[in-house]
């Protein structure tokens, strides 16, 4: 299946609603998977031709569920979506900036961007609590939302995302300043983020995953920049933005292109024939 036939109708919400867990698991590995699959290798190939960079170098492909296809043993896990994205690679070394709560070098981050299919729709989100691993500071993160915060929160909206205030006790931080949000939860060393897009709606065309797909384009500079903090590496948000205003900007014109040849084939028809497509309208 090329990412052009990719597509999710109402027999994939369905299958989210199976009552027999192993058949449910079974057909979600099975039939969703794959084409998250697809749309995950389509982002990555215009990720690397948007920022001139390789996505896979300190990431990896993450699927969800991940079970073998083989296996032998039953299980009763009742899945209730599919995901698949990019997360940290499973390399300690790489991750030299940060420590697990425990004081030791982590094998693998908490941080995640994944596509995410379940009964209600499709959407993609990033988290800082992947695995339910915790890192013993998070100071380096603080500083890059406070540091960086003009060039987030452009994303953030361009993207068309938000940030995520699910936990009862992050509820009286609505309508304030973010800071206080973040001061708040490095006070209390942890750092819950978790930001979400629009969720597409069944049944959901290739077009609107297509759009879906340039707002998590969008997005990825803010997810990038966590795992290369964490590695070490620095970066530049400027010509980060820069590519992608450019990525940006070639879609829009495309987009207008085709309005123009929509126009010029209605400018195909005879005065005679348009007086007469005016006529049914009276």
């Amino acid at each position: 299946m090329k990412f052009e036939e990719v597509s999710f109708d109402l027999d994939d919400k369905n299958l989210f609603l199976v009552d027999d867990l192993k058949l449910k698991a079974d057909a979600i590995r099975h039939s969703i998977l794959p084409k998250l699959e697809i749309v995950t290798n389509e982002t990555i190939s215009i990720l690397t031709n948007v920022f001139h960079s390789n996505p896979l170098e300190l990431s990896t492909v993450l699927k969800f569920p991940n079970f073998r296809k083989n296996r032998t043993t039953d299980f009763a896990i009742n899945y209730t979506e599919a995901q698949a994205g990019l997360g940290s690679k499973r390399n300690r070394i790489l991750w030299s900036e940060v420590k697990r709560s425990n004081g030791e070098q982590p094998m693998v981050l908490p941080f995640s961007l994944t596509y995410c299919l379940d009964e209600f729709g499709f959407r993609f989100y990033f988290t800082t609590t992947r695995y339910g691993l915790k890192l013993k500071d998070y100071s380096l993160f603080h500083s890059y939302h406070l540091q960086h915060k003009e060039e987030i929160d452009m994303l953030v909206m361009e993207s068309s995302t938000h940030l995520s205030l699910l936990f009862e006790d992050y509820k009286k931080f609505a309508l304030k300043p973010k800071k206080e949000f973040f001061d708040a939860m490095l006070n209390e060393k942890r750092w819950e983020l978790m930001y979400f897009s629009k969720t597409l709606q069944y049944s959901i065309d290739n077009e609107s995953i297509s759009s879906l797909l340039q707002q998590y384009i969008t997005f990825y500079p803010i997810y990038e920049n966590y795992i290369k903090l964490s590695s070490g590496n620095s970066f530049d948000f400027e010509p980060q933005l820069d590519l992608l205003r450019k990525f940006l900007i070639q879609i829009e014109e495309a987009e207008f292109e085709e309005t123009d040849e929509e126009i010029l084939q209605t400018e195909k028809f005879t005065s005679q024939q348009l007086l007469e497509i005016a006529e049914k309208k009276i």
